[in-house]
């Protein structure tokens, strides 16, 4: 009689440990498929040359991050925005005193 009280506690105890993953699933597959997702995408976009939404690109490996990391462009807006977040910090900081 024991262990058949036992063996169905255990079954139990193996429910109740399997209920905090089951909760939790649909918030991971929302993140999975809302974040994730859309990043592979973006980042396999990247390594492409396509003109406009929808057209077949050519593969052009890392040339339009060669590209992006030679601009001025690209360091002068890096600088401006890396500007602001200190200078808000800062003000941010000062006002909340």
């Amino acid at each position: 009689m024991t262990e058949q009280v036992l063996g169905s506690k255990k079954k139990k105890d193996r429910t109740k440990a399997f209920v905090p993953y089951l909760l939790m699933a649909p918030i991971v597959l929302w993140i999975v498929f809302t974040i994730f997702v859309p990043l592979l995408s973006v980042i396999k976009e990247s390594f492409y040359s396509t003109g406009f939404v929808g057209t077949t690109g050519s593969f052009i490996g890392v040339q339009n991050y060669v590209d992006v990391l030679t601009s001025g462009i690209y360091w002068d807006a890096w600088g401006k925005s890396a500007l602001w977040v200190v200078l808000n910090g800062f003000f941010q900081s000062v006002l909340a005193f």
